[in-house]
């Protein structure tokens, strides 16, 4: 399962959060791969991060809105 396959299956699910998605996504890969990891941040909105290891080094993202932003409808 993909990060946007894992998003788009959040945005169905009415008591979803960003922070659960997150801890879903990070459950899901977890001893899978190296390629996706837990926030390394601390703070209110550290539960919403996580980091992805892409081919130029890591990158941290925020998950703050992530569900709103992806229930959007798209223009045919």
């Amino acid at each position: 399962v993909g990060v946007f396959a894992c998003l788009d299956e959040d945005c169905i699910v009415p008591r979803a959060t960003d922070r659960s998605f997150t801890e879903k996504l990070c459950g899901l890969w977890k001893g899978r791969t190296l390629l996706l990891e837990p926030g390394r941040f601390t703070g209110p909105s550290a539960a919403g991060t996580f980091t992805l290891r892409h081919y130029a080094g890591p990158v941290e993202y925020t998950t703050d809105g992530w569900l709103e932003k992806n229930k959007d409808p798209v223009n045919e």
